[in-house]
Parts: structure tokens; C-alpha cells; sequence
């Protein structure tokens, strides 16, 4: 069975943010396109845990954190998170494949590493010479 967990509530009760059919004490596995900070993703998984299911996994497309790594907020929350890809391994198959050169590797990865310092560096978004 699939449930949709929507945005704001709708309705009232304990199935106001739920659409579709959940058990009390059915598991339940997050399937999400892709992941960042985790804070929406906390968000749902609360509501399908106050509406009696339980839910400590998140399976996630991509994982957006530049560093591809854990969570701290969903382990907080104690909820797995399992991506099929990350960052790393972009570019890694990106480089691999010559679809970037090394220098463009470089840069993609010393923005990761710490974005507000590498858009400071370059005097941000609006300096035409980025």
C-alpha cells in the first residue's frame, strides 16, 4: 500500500496530513526523489509516526549534502537514510567519463566542501566575472 503525506493539513483527525489507507503499527519506508538538509523530511516522517506507524528509514534518489554523508537531523530523529547516489560518486563517474575536466572537478568540489566561502570568494551570485 502507498500513502501520500501532504504539505499542510487537510480535514481533521489524526489522517489530516495522510492520504490513503495506514495501519496502526504498519511499517512504512520514506521514498523521497532527493535529500538535503533532512528537515521535510523529519517533518513527514513525524506525521506518519503520530498517525501509528512506524517509519526509521528514508530512501532517497540523491543525496544533495555536499558531503554525501549521514544526516545528523534524521539520525537525531532516528531515521536511516539510504541514497542511491551522492555527490562523490557524481563526480567521480563524471570524471571518469571525461564529462568535466580536472580543473572543473576542482572547483565543484572546493564549493562543496564549503558553498558561503566559495560564493564569498567569488563576491557571490551577482559579480559578472564568476
Amino acid at each position: 500500500p502507498m500513502i501520500y503525506v501532504r504539505k499542510k493539513p487537510r480535514g481533521f483527525g489524526r489522517n489530516a496530513l495522510l492520504e490513503g489507507h495506514l495501519q496502526e503499527g504498519q511499517r512504512v519506508v520514506l521514498v523521497e526523489d532527493l535529500i538535503f538538509d533532512g528537515q521535510s523530511k523529519v517533518r513527514v516522517v513525524e506525521s506518519i509516526r503520530a498517525a501509528g506507524a512506524l517509519c526509521h528509514d528514508v530512501l532517497s534518489v540523491f543525496n544533495y549534502a555536499p558531503s554525501g554523508q549521514g544526516n545528523p537531523l534524521l539520525s537525531q530523529a532516528n531515521i536511516r537514510l539510504h541514497a542511491l547516489t551522492n555527490w562523490p560518486v557524481l563526480l567521480e563517474v563524471a570524471q571518469a567519463d571525461g564529462f568535466f575536466t580536472p580543473q572543473q572537478i576542482e572547483v565543484i568540489k572546493e564549493f562543496l566542501a564549503d558553498p558561503p566561502a566559495w560564493s564569498q570568494r567569488r563576491q557571490g551570485p551577482g559579480d559578472a566575472s564568476v
